[in-house]
This record gives structure tokens, sequence and C-alpha cells, in this order.
């Protein structure tokens, strides 16, 4: 799945902020948005924990899922990552910096569940 955030405004809501995901398994064509604080603090959380190393690698696979997040008042990004959902570990790969993680396990199926919602 794939993240991103937009401006998004009607006469009840404000600007907010929006995580977009997009997911493999609909080829990326589709994206659903995560527009919840609650859900959009906690991938924020999670991503915290995440063991980055210039080291690790991902084969040549698709990733599981796309995700991004922007601020209606920011003109980049704030994260922009493609994650990989593996039987023994969960990589993840941050589009701005070019490094790649390993998910804490105890993370994986949270935040595997907050991305197919």
């Amino acid at each position: 799945m794939f993240f991103q955030t937009s401006e998004k405004t009607d006469f009840n809501r404000k600007k907010t902020e929006v995580i977009r995901v997009t997911s493999r398994t609909e080829n990326f064509s589709s994206i659903h948005e995560i527009r919840d604080k609650r859900k959009i603090n906690r991938i924020k959380e999670i991503m915290k924990f995440v063991e980055w190393s210039k080291a690790a690698k991902v084969d040549g696979d698709q990733p599981d899922y796309r995700f991004w997040l922007e601020h209606p008042k920011a003109k980049d990004r704030l994260f922009n990552y493609n994650i990989w959902f593996k039987k023994n570990h969960t990589m993840i790969f941050d589009k701005k910096t070019g490094k790649y993680g390993i998910v804490p396990s105890k993370y994986e199926m949270e935040l595997k569940s907050l991305l197919k919602e």
C-alpha cells in the first residue's frame, strides 16, 4: 500500500494529514486513505522503532505496500516508504534517505493491520 497526505477541505473539515496506502495485491492501482489521527500517530510511533541499516537489502520483489505522509502545509512528503512483509521479518525502505530497515517483530502485525484498514 501507498500513503500520501493531501489537502482536503469541506464545510466541516480542516486541512489534515492523510496517509495514503497502495498495495501489490491491487497492482498499486488504487489508493486507500487513512485519516484517523490515532492511526496516523500510531504508524509514526511504530516507525521510530525501525532498525535502520545501509547494509540491509531486499531482493528484487515488488513491495507489499507503498505508503507516504504529507502535511497540507509541507511541500514535500514527510515520509515515503516501501514495505515487505516476509515470512521471517519485515523490511522497509525509506525512499527519502535510501536506507533499509527492519521492523521489530512485535510491531509487524499491528503495522500490517493499520496499512490494510
